[in-house]
């Protein structure tokens, strides 16, 4: 069901703390919160192997805003982390071929794969902070596939 310019959808409403439209669940995970619960929020994004696991161990376990974003961060975190450790085990097979002088195609497939390396390094580098960024504005938001589970074990307790 789409929505044209100034229609409204009776299942979204905008939180109490910014004019963002949200889902209902969403609407009980962006309860009222202090600057506190923004920082810890967005740093767990950033420092998610770190701060995430203790933030969901602490009292802040207790704010669903800060819980949402913990739980996403670690889910995103760790699948990237095994996208990029099987892409990486790709990239040193590779290489590896790509040394041998019978395969000079290898060699050219290693350049384009590590290009596609690198590029996929800088867009997780970017989609992070931009993560970080929304999370500090206070926005609930949910990265695809990963954003369902984090708000379904949000709001299960």
């Amino acid at each position: 069901m789409t929505f044209k310019a100034g229609e409204s959808n009776p299942e979204v409403r905008s939180t109490p703390l910014r004019n963002v439209a949200v889902s209902a669940p969403a609407e009980e995970i962006a309860s009222p919160l202090d600057a506190d619960d923004y920082m810890w929020a967005s740093a767990s994004y950033v420092f998610w192997p770190v701060l995430s696991a203790p933030l969901l161990l602490t009292h802040k376990r207790s704010v669903p805003f800060v819980r949402f974003h913990c739980i996403q961060s670690l889910i995103f975190g760790f699948s990237t982390l095994v996208a990029f450790v099987l892409f990486t085990v790709v990239l040193v097979t590779f290489f590896r071929h790509a040394a041998s002088p019978q395969a000079t195609w290898h060699g050219l497939f290693f350049v384009g794969l590590f290009a596609l390396w690198l590029f996929s390094l800088f867009g997780l580098f970017v989609s992070t902070l931009f993560c970080a960024y929304r999370a500090g504005r206070g926005d609930v938001f949910k990265i695809p596939i990963v954003g369902g589970f984090a708000e379904r074990l949000t709001l299960e307790g």
